[in-house]
């Protein structure tokens, strides 16, 4: 864009430069004119005609100035006009930009957040599946070092009659055995 302004402004100046080199030329042909005039008038009017023709030429002067002077302004406040354009457009796309890279993370965040509460869930009952296989081996393995210790230090004995007796205690105690093994904290 800024690209098209400039190339505009070289246009405009070369058109500039080529209407003072027009005015030039005719204020050069007004002048050889206006000495054939002179001569053919004589020189009493010729020093009126010499002001006449430098009023006109301060005059012609005075107003390319002015219209260059006219012309760099505009130009000037159109470039101006192109930078803030463009600087606004830029700034507000990079808050748009901001505003979906926050969006992003928060999405992110967001999921990250799920996931790890999906895992946590999925962990802990893992853990707790883990800790009831555990009990029940456990429950397993001490009925079976109750029963060979039993067998062991009273010999071959029938417990027919203190079964009935011995499961009874063991199931009385069974919650407590597993709550004190529930609180062993494994690392």
């Amino acid at each position: 864009m800024q690209t098209i302004f400039i190339i505009i402004a070289v246009v405009l100046l070369a058109i500039m430069v080529t209407v003072l080199t027009i005015v030039s030329l005719q204020l050069v042909r007004s002048r050889r004119e206006l000495n054939e005039l002179v001569h053919a008038l004589g020189h009493a009017d010729v020093d009126q005609m010499n002001e006449s023709l430098q009023n006109q030429a301060r005059q012609l002067t005075r107003g390319v100035h002015d219209l260059s002077q006219l012309y760099l302004t505009k130009l000037n406040q159109s470039l101006n006009d192109t930078v803030q354009n463009q600087t606004k457009a830029y700034a507000e796309m990079l808050a748009q930009l901001q505003r979906n890279s926050a969006e992003l993370l928060q999405k992110n965040q967001a999921t990250a957040t799920t996931y790890d509460q999906k895992t946590q869930g999925e962990l802990e009952q893992v853990i707790a599946q883990t800790k009831q296989k555990l009990l029940q081996q456990i429950d397993t393995r001490l009925q079976m070092i109750l029963v060979n210790y039993l067998i062991s230090s009273l010999g071959p004995v029938d417990f027919g009659a203190q079964r009935d007796y011995i499961f009874s205690t063991l199931e009385h105690n069974k919650a407590q055995l597993k709550q004190d093994i529930s609180n062993v904290k494994v690392d």
